[in-house]
């Protein structure tokens, strides 16, 4: 990611509703996906990286059958 990084006060609540970054941004993007995500015990987070935009990382379990 080459993006600038997200302020420190929106990522504290990324996930939450009405968080957003953008001028016409309606907040719930994140929020839908990280509910969605949780409903299938994978797990999320986003970090800062030092001059390198955003660090997204996600784990999905490995399910045998």
């Amino acid at each position: 990611n080459n993006g600038p990084h997200v302020p420190q006060d929106i990522m504290d609540g990324v996930f939450q509703k009405q968080v957003t970054g953008k001028s016409d941004g309606t907040g719930v993007g994140l929020l839908i996906t990280h509910g969605l995500l949780l409903k299938n015990n994978v797990t999320i987070e986003m970090n800062n990286m030092e001059g390198k935009g955003v660090k997204v990382t996600t784990q999905i379990p490995i399910y045998e059958g």
